[in-house]
């Protein structure tokens, strides 16, 4: 990049730089300043200094609880689109009034007789109980005192050299503030972005409570899972092994009788105890496929997804970086996630080819399904998407769905495991 350039896009920096600091201090000190105003007010017209004192302090608390959300919000907005950092917010959810059978309404809090008064105690409750809210709070008291200082250094500079250039004396010394802003201006506001996620963050407890109830969640559907997987093996097995077990020993209990009266009678029992033998061997093999394949023992999981690749009506191409064998639950699960992927691909994706990429990197196993469908896939609440995402659950493991109308459609699993 030429001289020029350099210069251009440096004085574009600054420009940049004064602007977004010169939103952040309206930002920082719009609320201390009004409580600022607010308590020269009190002390100017309050004959007694304690009641000055007393109104400062619950004006601020009540305009801080009032306007602490929207202004933190608007922090949460800006340090997004500027310094492309997420803060995510942990807001305890806000219920609605519910009226009771006993005429009181119930906010969440507590009850109350009218529903305008459970409003504003829901309301008042979920400000001041919230620790998301206290969060909000320590931010607007401290941030103003410590990082706004570094925000507002270059707003300050430039304050500096306008009054030194209108007083008219020693102009010479207005250089070192100009270049301290100069300089500061492009990288000032920047201190808002780590200070903004160290203050208002989640807390390490609260991440800790939030991954507590995703394990409680997990734990509770993967206990309603296996149950119903129970159930649907005593039922295969009652419905279909088991009655074909009784049929085959009446069917040998006849054939017994009438091997010394009738042996042709016999003879075709015979046969058809051996058919029902046949056939029953064959709903075992299926029932035990549903519950692990037998090839994903053999082979492995790349040679599993290659063999029911072969056994699906769409031209498929399998790529795998996965050099090993993975750990068999983790397997099992990637496979089983596969199938469902691909049946779902059979049945809505009207696809004419299919792209199933398997790798592993940084102690994750990743299998991505791609297909050129119509697209519009997505996770639904008893769909068979949702019923994957709770089988990966228990391996921490995640599914991601790319597809927007028309397609094409990316669905990746991620797993975390280890080779065995």
């Amino acid at each position: 990049m030429d001289p020029a350039r350099r210069v251009a896009a440096w004085m574009a920096g600054v420009v940049v730089g004064a602007y977004r600091s010169l939103v952040l201090t309206v930002l920082f000190f719009a609320l201390p300043a009004v409580v600022a105003v607010l308590g020269v007010w009190s002390f100017r017209t309050a004959q007694n200094p304690v009641l000055a004192a007393w109104w400062t302090v619950a004006g601020a608390f009540v305009l801080f609880v009032v306007g602490g959300r929207p202004v933190c919000w608007t922090f949460r907005v800006l340090v997004r689109r500027w310094c492309g950092v997420e803060i995510a917010t942990l807001y305890r959810p806000v219920l609605s009034p519910r009226r009771m059978s006993t005429g009181y309404w119930w906010n969440g809090y507590g009850y109350n007789r009218w529903r305008r008064s459970s409003v504003v105690q829901r309301w008042l409750r979920s400000r001041t109980r919230d620790p998301a809210s206290w969060q909000d709070i320590v931010w607007l008291v401290v941030a103003p005192f410590t990082v706004g200082v570094v925000v507002v250094l270059p707003l300050a500079s430039i304050g500096v050299v306008a009054s030194v250039w209108e007083s008219g004396e020693q102009r010479w010394w207005a250089l070192l503030p100009l270049v301290v802003g100069v300089v500061s201006a492009p990288y000032g506001w920047r201190a808002v972005g780590p200070a903004a996620v160290a203050v208002l963050g989640t807390p390490r407890t609260a991440r800790l409570a939030e991954r507590v109830q995703d394990l409680v969640a997990t734990q509770a559907d993967m206990t309603a899972t296996q149950a119903a997987e129970i159930r649907r093996i005593e039922r295969d097995l009652h419905d279909g092994a088991q009655a074909r077990l009784v049929a085959l020993g009446m069917t040998l209990s006849a054939a017994e009788r009438a091997l010394r009266s009738d042996p042709g009678r016999a003879q075709q029992l015979l046969a058809e105890a051996r058919a029902s033998t046949t056939a029953a061997v064959a709903e075992l093999r299926e029932l035990v496929r549903g519950i692990t394949a037998p090839i994903l023992i053999e082979r492995g999981l790349v040679d599993a997804i290659r063999a029911m690749a072969m056994d699906i009506p769409l031209p498929i191409q399998v790529r795998s970086t996965i050099k090993d064998r993975l750990e068999l639950p983790a397997e099992s699960a990637l496979y089983f996630g596969v199938a469902e992927l691909l049946a779902n691909t059979v049945k809505h994706a009207h696809a004419s080819s299919v792209t199933i990429t398997a790798d592993y990197a940084a102690g994750a196993a990743r299998i991505a399904v791609s297909d050129d469908g119509v697209g519009g896939a997505a996770i639904l609440e008893r769909g068979g998407l949702r019923g994957l995402e709770h089988r990966l659950a228990p391996f921490d493991g995640t599914l991601r769905i790319s597809s927007p109308a028309g397609g094409p459609t990316t669905a990746t699993m991620v797993v975390p495991c280890a080779y065995s």
